[in-house]
């Protein structure tokens, strides 16, 4: 899936919509951003349509690229052309989300819970769930500095290691369930 061209910093969120996806903040995060940083080009891609957006109004629509529902087929080319991923999430049991943008070199911003911390480690730049000031914060960064992004990226190589791989997941549910009988 090609996005339209555009020069300036893609922020991509791939989600679903649920409240707890805290998906609102990015309308406040998208103003702060325009009026403390006039020169900052940028764009959030988001893959949910209009409708599941009420956020995205007349005044902030030209920051909001809305994807509607995308084929699973098509999300490596989104973190291709993506800059920043951002998961605004207030709640997570696991996404698949942080692992695919480490896997695709794309920095992580995300809210600073328990979850996205067990996830990203050090992987990803992280700011207080429910304050748009700091998520904006993080995204500029993140997109600006290209040390800290690259640190990130670095990071996010490290951390897939971490995760079990299929097998490793097996057998240790096949060890829980012997626990249990």
């Amino acid at each position: 899936m090609d996005l339209p061209p555009f020069d300036g910093t893609t922020i991509l969120t791939v989600t679903s919509s649920y409240p707890h996806k805290n998906l609102p903040i990015m309308a406040e995060t998208c103003s702060l951003l325009e009026s403390q940083h006039p020169d900052f080009r940028f764009r959030f891609a988001i893959t949910l349509s209009q409708e599941q957006c009420p956020f995205v109004n007349e005044t902030n629509r030209h920051h909001f690229l809305l994807l509607g529902k995308v084929d699973i087929a098509a999300c490596p080319s989104l973190y291709e052309q993506a800059d920043v991923m951002l998961m605004p999430s207030l709640l997570e049991c696991f996404s698949a989300t942080y692992p695919e943008a480490m896997r695709m070199q794309v920095p992580i911003v995300t809210s600073d819970l328990e979850f996205a911390r067990g996830l990203c480690g050090p992987a990803a730049a992280y700011y207080e769930a429910t304050n748009a000031q700091a998520c904006a914060d993080s995204i500029y960064r993140t997109a600006t500095d290209r040390s800290y992004a690259a640190q990130l990226t670095e990071s996010g190589t490290a951390q897939l290691k971490r995760y079990d791989n299929y097998e490793q997941r097996a057998d240790k549910l096949i060890a829980l369930l012997e626990k249990l009988h």
